[in-house]
C-alpha cells in the first residue's frame, strides 16, 4: 500500500511478482487506487494478464478448451500505463501503476496529456471520468524520459481502455470505446484483427512467431511492433511478444552487463548474426571507454 491521503494505491510486492504468486488478490492489486475514507474505488487499471504460453492457463491446451471466440486482436504498444480519474470531489487523477503524481512517470503522464491533448480535452475526460465513474487507460510514450525497446516517432498518450471504477474489472466495449475517444479527440489502440476460431488463433499466432515476422504502424519508426494483446468474446485476455521485441529486450539485458563488466557470462542466448554482432560493438564500446579512462 501507498498512501496519498485518503487515497491509497494497491500493489502486489516484487517478491510476489517473481515467485509468481498469482490469485484473484495479487492480479487484482495493480494500478488499483481506494478512497480509504470513503470506501470507494477512485481509479483503476488492468488485472494483471500474462503472455501466451506463461503460465498453465495461457498454455495452448487450456486455450483450445477454454477460449470463447470471436477473440479481438490489438496491437501492443510499448510505453508506460497511464491512468487519469478523479477523485471523490471530482478533481483530476493522473496516476500510474503504483504512484499518483511528484517528479515521476505519474507527472510526466500528465505533461505529455496537456502537450498532445490541451486543457480544454482534459477537463472534458475528467467531467466524464466523474460522471461515468471510470478510468482512462492510455499507453503512454514518453520517447524522451522513458524509452523504450520500439522506437516511436512521437511522445504519445494511446487510450487502451475505459475501465469502470469498481472491485470487479469492468470496461467498456471496444467500439463505445473509440466513439467516447472520437468525441473526446483522443488517439486509441488499433484493433488488428477479429480472430473466428481456435485454427484461425493457432495460424495468427505461428505467423507472429516467425522469426521473420515484421509489422509497422504509422506511429512507429522502427521495424517491428511490441506485439498483440487478445481478448476473448468473455473479456479474457493473454498477450504475445514478437521476436523481434524479445531479440532486442535480451539485448538491452547483453548490453548493461557489458557496461557492468565488459562482457557476458554465457552467450547462448546470442542465436543470430545481428545479436552476435551487437554483444561485439558493445564489447568494443567498452574497451575503448575503459582506454580512454585510463
Amino acid at each position: 500500500e501507498k498512501k496519498f491521503n485518503n487515497i491509497s494505491s494497491f500493489n502486489f510486492t516484487r517478491e510476489a511478482f517473481g515467485d509468481g504468486v498469482w490469485d484473484g488478490i495479487t492480479t487484482k492489486a495493480r494500478g488499483l487506487y481506494i478512497d480509504t475514507k470513503n470506501q470507494e474505488v477512485v481509479a483503476r487499471g488492468y488485472e494483471k494478464f500474462f503472455n501466451y504460453n506463461e503460465k498453465s492457463i495461457t498454455s495452448p491446451e487450456m486455450l483450445s478448451r477454454n477460449l470463447v471466440f470471436p477473440v479481438s486482436v490489438y496491437v501492443k504498444e510499448n510505453g508506460f500505463l497511464g491512468i487519469m480519474s478523479t477523485d471523490h470531489e471530482g478533481s483530476p487523477i493522473f496516476a500510474t501503476k503504483s504512484n499518483i503524481g511528484g517528479d515521476t512517470h505519474a507527472k510526466w503522464f500528465e505533461k505529455n496529456m496537456l502537450n498532445i491533448y490541451g486543457a480544454d480535452t482534459i477537463e472534458k475526460m475528467r467531467r466524464f471520468a466523474y460522471d461515468n465513474n471510470v478510468s482512462f487507460v492510455f499507453e503512454v510514450i514518453d520517447i524522451k524520459h522513458d524509452p523504450h525497446i520500439i522506437k516511436y516517432k512521437k511522445n504519445e498518450c494511446i487510450l487502451l481502455d475505459i475501465i469502470k471504477n469498481n472491485m470487479k474489472f469492468e470496461k467498456y466495449p471496444y467500439i463505445e470505446m473509440c466513439e467516447v475517444a472520437t468525441d473526446l479527440g483522443l488517439e486509441h489502440k488499433y484493433l488488428d484483427t477479429i480472430i473466428e476460431d481456435y485454427n484461425g488463433l493457432t495460424k495468427f499466432i505461428a505467423k507472429a512467431t516467425a522469426d521473420n515476422f515484421v509489422m509497422t504502424t504509422d506511429r512507429i519508426d522502427d521495424k517491428c511492433i511490441e506485439g498483440f494483446v487478445f481478448e476473448d468474446k468473455n473479456g479474457f485476455m493473454f498477450k504475445l511478444k514478437v521476436p523481434y521485441y524479445n531479440e532486442w529486450k535480451m539485448l538491452r539485458g547483453v548490453a548493461r552487463q557489458v557496461i557492468k563488466s565488459g562482457s557476458i557470462r554465457y552467450t547462448g542466448a546470442l542465436q543470430s548474426v545481428v545479436s552476435n554482432y551487437f554483444y561485439g560493438w558493445c564489447k568494443e564500446k567498452f574497451n575503448t571507454l575503459e582506454k580512454e579512462e585510463r
